[in-house]
């Protein structure tokens, strides 16, 4: 099944590269703070279904480069932070949601989740 998958992202590059980078963009924008306080699972597991889809794209476009997808992760999760502040300019929300700790927890967090499970995918299929 993941040959499929593959094969298609191979035949289909400049596609997958475009759709994970708008993902990535979007994910950084509308998932934006990560709340560590969360009381339900239900957004965890929203994160862990986003940020894994991201890593499995990206094992396909790119073989054994943790690095550069930490990288890209981090600059495109930037630029949708970004895209949120702008969004909100001018609210009350941005005082709460863009302190200091929040903005380095979820630049932080999501390059690493995505890398670890970008290294625990490629693992699992190519090795």
């Amino acid at each position: 099944m993941m040959e499929k998958l593959y094969d298609s992202i191979s035949r289909k590059k400049n596609f997958f590269w475009a759709a994970t980078l708008i993902y990535i963009v979007f994910n950084g924008c509308f998932l934006f703070p990560l709340d560590i306080k969360i009381k339900t699972m239900g957004n965890w597991f929203v994160f862990g279904c986003a940020y894994t889809m991201t890593a499995l794209l990206l094992t396909g476009l790119m073989r054994a480069k943790p690095i550069k997808v930490f990288l890209l992760t981090l600059f495109f999760t930037a630029i949708g932070m970004a895209l949120h502040y702008i969004l909100e300019f001018g609210e009350f929300s941005n005082t709460v949601n863009f302190t200091g700790t929040n903005i380095l927890v979820f630049l932080i967090t999501i390059p690493l989740f995505v890398m670890l499970a970008y290294l625990i995918i490629h693992k699992l299929n190519f090795d």
